[in-house]
């Protein structure tokens, strides 16, 4: 029988994966509420894991989300530059995380990353 907190735990997990999928395909581009909504549920469930592993992880899948929209030239622009405006909020996060010179590496690759993608699309955001 499961308890009321993995009940919880798993509504709160059903809907963060609902709303990546409202934001990633802008199912929802005139709320852009809705991205800092997600954030911030995926932010309360971080904190609720003690392995930095599984936090990078997270992150890196916020980030990577963000930067789908944004190089996605078939969303609205508006959606998109949302996305483009809270992307700092996962790399903020793994800043915190960066432990070590492999993590701050990686961040670094990241970063380049979203530099490389912007240039590319910079012409239609």
């Amino acid at each position: 029988m499961l308890d009321l907190k993995t009940i919880n735990d798993q509504l709160l997990t059903t809907n963060i994966l609902i709303v990546r999928n409202k934001i990633r395909f802008a199912e929802s581009p005139n709320n852009p509420e809705l991205i800092s909504l997600w954030l911030a549920q995926e932010s309360y469930i971080q904190e609720l894991i003690d392995c930095i592993n599984i936090r990078w992880q997270y992150c890196e899948e916020q980030f990577y989300l963000l930067l789908e929209v944004v190089v996605d030239e078939m969303l609205p622009k508006h959606w998109r530059q949302h996305c483009l405006n809270n992307i700092y909020q996962p790399l903020a996060s793994l800043k915190k995380l960066s432990t070590s010179q492999k993590s701050e590496k990686r961040l670094r690759q990241l970063l380049t990353e979203l530099s490389t993608s912007c240039r590319y699309v910079t012409a239609t955001l």
